[in-house]
């Protein structure tokens, strides 16, 4: 995902992102995007329900459908405001909250760090995927 961000990023460096944005408008790119960011977060929400389902069946269920529910939601509001948001940017925090989520589960396998360490997790990663991908 990093070396997707430096592509895009070197890509409207050389003028290349009117046509990236414009490839997008057009709706070719945006369906490839949208499945690999959907398909990553599907992933992530499946092993934090699959973590959830020992405690609570209930709750896990019912937090999946409210939170599945926010998301079509807030999609269909906030649509506009959504497409204004630059590619690379929007690659690189996703990039970042990737990083953030393996480095703390990673933590999690051997010492039960507090969840405010993902804080300072994600502003280390955003900051060194942003100096790859503008490097």
């Amino acid at each position: 995902m990093a070396r997707s961000t430096r592509r895009t990023v070197l890509r409207s460096r050389r003028g290349a992102a009117a046509s990236v944005a414009s490839e997008l408008s057009e709706g070719k790119g945006l369906a490839a995007t949208a499945f690999s960011v959907g398909a990553t977060e599907a992933l992530e929400a499946a092993i934090v329900i699959l973590a959830l389902l020992p405690e609570s069946y209930t709750s896990a269920a019912l937090g999946f459908a409210v939170g599945a529910a926010l998301v079509a939601v807030l999609a269909y509001f906030l649509k506009q405001n959504i497409l204004r948001i630059r590619v690379a940017l929007l690659k690189n925090f996703v990039s970042a909250m990737l990083l953030t989520f393996s480095a703390f589960w990673y933590a999690e396998a051997f010492y039960s760090p507090s969840d405010v360490l993902l804080i300072p997790i994600f502003v280390v990663a955003f900051l060194a995927v942003y100096a790859y991908a503008n490097s």
